[in-house]
């Protein structure tokens, strides 16, 4: 055979062997680094919504002298509030937080137990799950706001808030 200095054109098994295990090594290191990114994206959801809920329940004590659960009395759709990672009320399968308010007088008070008139609560729903670090949000009538993972402990992550 005489060589005419031209090389066959295509790829070699090895060079597409080497090309796939970059690709797998890349996919493992970006995916869970994405995902852990876009579950934190999702927190600011949540924080905007109670944010939001808490003022509207301050305006709704200061006209009717009393706190209520019921979030549709606030201007929202539906109570409990179901909100997706745009902070936008949506129906509960599309949601990724839900929100619910808790008061003292309605004796539905679960995490702060003491001098607390109500507390608003964003519990993590359907993909958000995994977020399990930052499961609950919660800000109460003192200002306080704490934050709870998955198994109902007080969250240590920093971050949450």
């Amino acid at each position: 055979m005489k060589n005419t200095g031209k090389r066959d054109k295509g790829l070699t098994l090895i060079e597409l062997m080497v090309t796939i295990a970059i690709i797998g090594i890349l996919s493992a290191i970006a995916i869970p680094s994405y995902s852990y990114y876009t579950r934190v994206t999702k927190r600011s959801a949540a924080k905007s919504s109670v944010q939001q809920v808490r003022g509207l329940l301050e305006q709704y004590y200061t006209n009717n002298k009393s706190y209520t659960t019921d979030l549709t009395n606030l201007g929202f759709n539906n109570s409990p509030l179901e909100v997706d990672k745009n902070d936008q009320e949506v129906s509960a399968a599309k949601a990724v937080y839900e929100i619910t308010v808790n008061t003292a007088a309605a004796g539905s008070m679960k995490y702060c137990k003491a001098n607390c008139d109500y507390e608003v609560v964003a519990t993590a729903k359907n993909t958000q799950t995994k977020d399990t670090n930052c499961a609950v949000f919660v800000f109460n009538s003192l200002g306080q706001k704490t934050s709870y993972d998955s198994s109902g402990n007080s969250s240590t992550s920093k971050g949450c808030w």
